[in-house]
């Protein structure tokens, strides 16, 4: 188990380092370095309004830092989002990331499309990985900064 657990990350599609699939408990952990710029918007769907989200209430610095670097988790958080706006504020929204991640000093890339509503997306969902698939192709294009 030990042997077959960190190799997972060749069973499933695109590029590891961005899609963070079969990452965790693998030897790979330390192989790369992402910084981060992201923010979050929330879209109104009856008024097509668009307003900032403040992730500080929710999170603390380093879960800010790790949202803008786990795809999965991004999808999670703007679900967690739109939901608790929902609730409190009966507000109908969708949310959308302008994410800005830099692999191993690379020029910064947007793993996410900005005009995906994230709330509709399934973690690890196929429209997700084919999205984070064309930002690792743009990547490898790229020059180092």
């Amino acid at each position: 188990m030990q042997i077959v657990l960190p190799f997972r990350h060749l069973l499933y599609p695109g590029d590891v380092d961005w899609t963070h699939e079969g990452y965790r408990f693998a030897w790979r952990m330390m192989l790369n370095d992402k910084a981060v710029g992201m923010r979050l918007f929330v879209v109104d769907r009856t008024t097509s309004e668009v307003r900032p989200i403040d992730p500080r209430p929710w999170l603390t610095p380093l879960q800010q830092d790790y949202l803008g670097q786990d795809p999965d988790l991004l999808v999670q958080y703007t679900q967690f989002v739109a939901k608790e706006l929902q609730e409190s504020k009966e507000l109908y929204v969708e949310v959308r990331a302008q994410d800005l991640v830099s692999l191993n000093a690379r020029r910064p890339q947007l793993p996410v499309d900005t005009d995906v509503d994230l709330t509709a997306q399934e973690p690890r969902a196929e429209s997700l990985a084919a999205t984070l698939d064309q930002a690792a192709d743009r990547a490898t294009m790229g020059s180092p900064a």
